[in-house]
Order: C-alpha cells, then structure tokens, then sequence
C-alpha cells in the first residue's frame, strides 16, 4: 500500500491548500495520507474547507497529527463525519 505524509508549515492557508489538492490528485486511490498538522499555528477556513473537500471525495486513507480540537470541531462542521476513524490526535 502506498503512503504519502505531508508536514503541513505554521501557516495552511487557500494557497497550501490547493497545492496539496494537486497532490492529492496525483496519488493512486486507497493510499494513506499522513498530515501533520503539529506545527500549524495560523488555518485558514477556506483551506480547512478545500482541505475537507478532498477528505469528503475519499480518495485515500487520511490520517491526521496534532489537530487542535478546534480544527477537529471545523472539520465536523464541513462534513468530515469519520474524525474517530481518522485518528485524530487532540491538543
């Protein structure tokens, strides 16, 4: 199975968002996409939305690391209805 991990930068703004949409969109279905959200301090919500809208598509296994439970909360919101399944790491 392939995997891809992904160190998102302090700041995941609409631009990060889109670009990791590019990414994403280059990967064989099923594979497992590790995000590490541990040293994000700044999210933009429209790129938590573009962000809930390739996790909503399900082209991969999404795997998510240091989400604050705020960010956790926001992903509900947009329709990430799997957040236990994702092994979400609270902070």
């Amino acid at each position: 199975m392939t995997e891809v991990s992904v160190h998102l930068p302090k700041q995941f703004t609409r631009c990060m968002a889109s670009a990791l949409h590019r990414l994403l969109s280059r990967v064989p279905p099923g594979t497992t996409v590790d995000l590490d959200f541990s040293g994000v301090r700044d999210c933009q919500d429209l790129a938590l939305l573009l962000l809930a809208r390739d996790v909503i598509a399900g082209t991969g296994h999404f795997v998510f690391h240091g989400l604050t439970h705020h960010l956790v909360t926001l992903l509900g919101y947009l329709g990430v209805e799997a957040l236990p399944a994702i092994e979400a790491e609270t902070n």
